[in-house]
């Protein structure tokens, strides 16, 4: 028996079980379309995947490439640089004073728009208040019309973190947590536990603000014991000597690398998360400098020829209040990796697997196996063959839920 799945079943539904027979399901973990497989869903999960044969009743999407839901892992939900905003800096102390609320009500917008263009899932790090990430994602995460969030909490960061030398330190430190070597960092990593925080973010340099991290200040953070309770520890870092101080500490994950030069030696350095924006984008919002531009082109390529862990996460903050979809913005920053000859199938694991594992959360999401998230969305056309599918609006299954 055969259930055709019809267009009017496209909207917030749960059932008990259901069993997907798609054209094809995208294996993140192996790299390719797998044919002929039904996906079990209970709930928000997977439960099963089976041979055609083995159901007796399934819900018909032989039109459908399923893929994994997509994780934007550098976010910025609660940050908005309004075009004509030229100084970073002019965008925090703005943001800063505006009322909580009236950046979690913006905030909601944008999660139902990045959920819409398949990404069933978020990292947001940072420029968010003083917690107001954990708040939005306390009033959006039973709600199946919103992704995901992953959470941070206000960023760790030396001085004024990224604010100009005249901020105000009461809008500091609404923004950031800022560390000297007075700090108590067992107080501190404690506070962000109590808020159920998923990732640290790390200042190792404050730029465009003044100020960076020194490696005293950086090993008793990291020392601290309660750093591995965190599901992931991320770093900041826009110049070649915090690059060099990250090689010192150890650190396996940094956002931001693709805009330096990176040293020959890499001793355990794996994720990296490049944070370009298209051309496009750059132009529209007065960035584009073309020299700039290509180097960072470069070096994304250089990145991927190196054999770093790639993540996707453009650090995505524009906003045109008037017009504007920020997630097709953030989708549209891929063009960078196709620009940089990054393989099809290497791009969909930044946006999938790769997020996942630097999170080590690879047995939850981007993938498709028994035990996931039921994070599933559907192209009518293989990505793996036609890319340019991917700038489409997808149809979505959020935590075993279909969204219209």
């Amino acid at each position: 028996m055969i259930i055709v799945l019809l267009s009017f079943l496209f909207s917030y539904s749960q059932a008990n079980e259901i069993n997907l027979f798609p054209k094809a399901y995208f294996d993140t973990e192996k790299g390719v379309m797998i044919y002929g497989k039904v996906i079990q869903i209970k709930n928000d999960k997977v439960t099963g995947i089976f041979n055609r044969n083995q159901v007796k009743t399934v819900t018909e999407l032989k039109n459908f490439y399923l893929l994994p839901g997509f994780i934007d892992c550098h976010s910025h939900v609660l940050l908005a640089q309004l075009k004509g905003e030229t100084e970073f800096e002019d965008t925090l102390s703005r943001e800063a004073r505006l009322p909580p609320a009236d950046r979690i009500k913006r905030a909601k917008g944008f999660l139902k728009d990045y959920l819409k263009a398949g990404f069933t899932s978020l990292c947001d790090l940072g420029n968010s208040g003083r917690f107001l990430d954990v708040q939005l994602r306390k009033q959006t995460e039973s709600d199946k019309s919103f992704p995901y969030l992953y959470v941070s909490g206000p960023g760790i960061a030396t001085n004024k973190g990224q604010f100009p030398e005249n901020a105000k330190m009461g809008e500091v430190n609404n923004e950031y947590s800022i560390v000297d070597a007075k700090t108590d960092v067992d107080k501190l990593l404690q506070g962000y536990l109590n808020q159920n925080v998923d990732i640290l973010k790390i200042y190792l340099d404050n730029n465009p603000g003044a100020g960076s991290m020194d490696e005293t200040l950086l090993k008793k953070i990291l020392s601290n014991s309660k750093i591995k309770k965190f599901k992931k520890i991320t770093y900041h870092a826009s110049n070649l000597k915090s690059f060099e101080l990250a090689e010192k500490a150890g650190i396996q994950s940094l956002e931001h690398a693709n805009q330096i030069a990176l040293t020959k030696k890499v001793s355990s350095l794996r994720y990296i998360t490049p944070t370009d924006q298209d051309s496009e984008t750059l132009k529209e919002f007065s960035y584009y400098r073309k020299p700039f531009y290509r180097a960072q082109s470069q070096r994304l390529k250089e990145l991927y020829q190196r054999k770093f862990v790639l993540v996707f996460g453009p650090d995505f903050y524009f906003h045109n209040p008037l017009v504007f979809n920020r997630a097709l913005y953030v989708k549209r920053t891929l063009k960078t990796y196709l620009e940089a000859n990054i393989p099809k199938v290497e791009i969909l694991r930044a946006l999938t697997l790769n997020p996942a594992k630097s999170l080590r959360e690879e047995n939850k999401v981007g993938v498709i196996k028994k035990g996931a998230y039921a994070n599933l969305i559907g192209f009518k056309k293989n990505p793996m063959e036609t890319f340019d599918v991917i700038f489409e609006e997808p149809m979505v299954i959020n935590r075993g839920s279909f969204l219209k």
